[in-house]
């Protein structure tokens, strides 16, 4: 959830993060609900190789379509960079975990780049 700052107090919650002039709430423990990785490219859809029965092994479960009469010439790169956003959000997990773990004196937990990070994974999980 997002609230404007202006003259309102500060939320009171676990992980609250003021950025760009909002305030963003949630408490970042929540778990990734997606599609478990890893997703591979195939023409132009993007998904999950089956292996779970002899039947459907192989074929892929497709996540997303990725149009391109609309993005003639980026089709392509925008089907790897949708089908790398599982490896994508698990590594930035880790780092920010790694960071914060090893931040003996809180440099890190209020840096911009690693509030940059948390929003991305907040909007990843469909938070704001």
């Amino acid at each position: 959830m997002q609230n404007e700052r202006n003259d309102r107090e500060e939320p009171n919650a676990a992980h609250c993060v003021y950025y760009n002039d909002y305030y963003y709430v949630g408490d970042g423990m929540r778990e990734a609900k997606f599609t478990k990785g890893p997703w591979v490219v195939h023409l132009n859809k993007v998904g999950v190789v089956d292996t779970s029965d002899t039947q459907s092994y192989g074929m892929l479960d497709v996540v997303a379509v990725v149009d391109a009469w609309d993005f003639a010439k980026q089709h392509e790169h925008n089907a790897h960079l949708i089908a790398a956003a599982p490896e994508l959000y698990e590594a930035l997990t880790q780092l920010i975990d790694d960071l914060i773990n090893t931040d003996e004196e809180g440099l890190f937990e209020l840096s911009e780049t690693v509030i940059r990070c948390r929003l991305a994974l907040s909007k990843a999980r469909g938070e704001i």
